[in-house]
């Protein structure tokens, strides 16, 4: 994975860990929300693990979030 990907991945997963405290959850709760596991929801929040878009979607629903707004550039 190259510098660009990586940096991807790591804005991702901070707009997820975002959404995700401002609701108040914790990462099992999400995981539970969106069928994952915690450590999973763990990885993708610190940029270590490449989620498929189907799992992105999931997180997305789970959150009351568009998939797009996920993806979106601040």
């Amino acid at each position: 994975m190259n510098r660009k990907q990586k940096a991807f991945l790591a804005r991702l997963g901070a707009r997820i860990r975002r959404s995700r405290q401002d609701r108040g959850w914790s990462q099992m709760k999400l995981a539970d929300e969106a069928g994952l596991t915690q450590k999973y929801i763990s990885e993708i929040e610190c940029g270590k693990r490449n989620p498929s878009i189907d799992c992105v979607r999931r997180i997305g629903e789970s959150l009351g979030l568009e998939i797009r707004r996920l993806f979106q550039e601040e």
